[in-house]
């Protein structure tokens, strides 16, 4: 038995129609033009090359987006697997930013699994891939230019923030090695 596609291409076309009638209206233009500013607002934010104000930023848009626009208990689950991540990732930057506080991590991190080029992995670092692969995986939803271009930014703070966080631990263990080559 063949399937007839017919009615379900008439909805799929009615429904492609409907759409384009939405963007037309004021209130997509008006949507449209805050997505633009929340981009700027986003691509202002990457500028300052801040570490914690990118993650506070990321932080706040999944946080509204768990209060407003969460609608299943898979979303709920991301979206605070998303927060419970970014917790991470701040408390670990703040201790990424002293020696003394991120030797005892940079020594939990030796096997080389663990590590990255000289660099432990740490659960920031595997945050940050797990985030960045949920963001990307949204752009492979059914949204409009302006949401994807919103993503793509939220990704390119999110790739900033990971090269923030890196030079941290750098700077964070080369005056660690040279304090244990100088105590005997």
């Amino acid at each position: 038995m063949t399937y007839n596609a017919a009615p379900l291409d008439a909805l799929l076309n009615e429904e492609r129609a409907t759409y384009l009638d939405v963007l037309s209206t004021s209130a997509s233009h008006a949507y449209t033009t805050v997505q633009r500013a929340l981009i700027e607002e986003l691509l202002s934010i990457k500028g300052r090359q801040d570490l914690s104000a990118l993650l506070a930023a990321e932080q706040a848009i999944v946080q509204n987006e768990l209060v407003h626009n969460c609608n299943s208990t898979a979303m709920r689950k991301s979206f605070s697997e998303a927060l419970d991540e970014l917790s991470v990732m701040q408390k670990l930057a703040i201790k990424a930013r002293h020696c003394e506080t991120y030797a005892g991590i940079n020594e939990a991190y030796q096997l080389p699994h663990n590590r990255r080029g000289d660099l432990p992995y740490d659960e920031a670092r595997q945050s940050f891939v797990t985030h960045s692969a949920r963001l990307r995986d949204l752009l492979t939803a059914r949204l409009s230019h302006t949401q994807k271009k919103l993503i793509q930014c939220r990704l390119k703070n999110l790739r900033m923030a990971w090269q923030l966080y890196i030079g941290l631990q750098r700077k964070a263990l080369k005056p660690c090695a040279v304090i244990k080559l100088v105590q005997p």
